[in-house]
């Protein structure tokens, strides 16, 4: 049940809509095959890197 277009090399999120297991997924939809490279780009806010919330939360 997923997307497989066997020339997708870039794929960019803007911001964190999904649980991030759920965007890796996303990010393997990317250069499908043996030998192919793709990049992966997250735009997020930086409450989802702030490791400090994260401890006392």
């Amino acid at each position: 049940q997923g997307v497989d277009i066997s020339d997708i090399e870039v794929i960019v999120q803007w911001r964190v809509t999904y649980p991030m297991n759920a965007l890796w997924q996303r990010f393997g939809r990317a250069a499908r095959g043996a030998g192919k490279e793709a990049i992966a780009v997250l735009l997020a806010e930086p409450k989802y890197f702030d490791d400090e919330k994260a401890l006392t939360a």
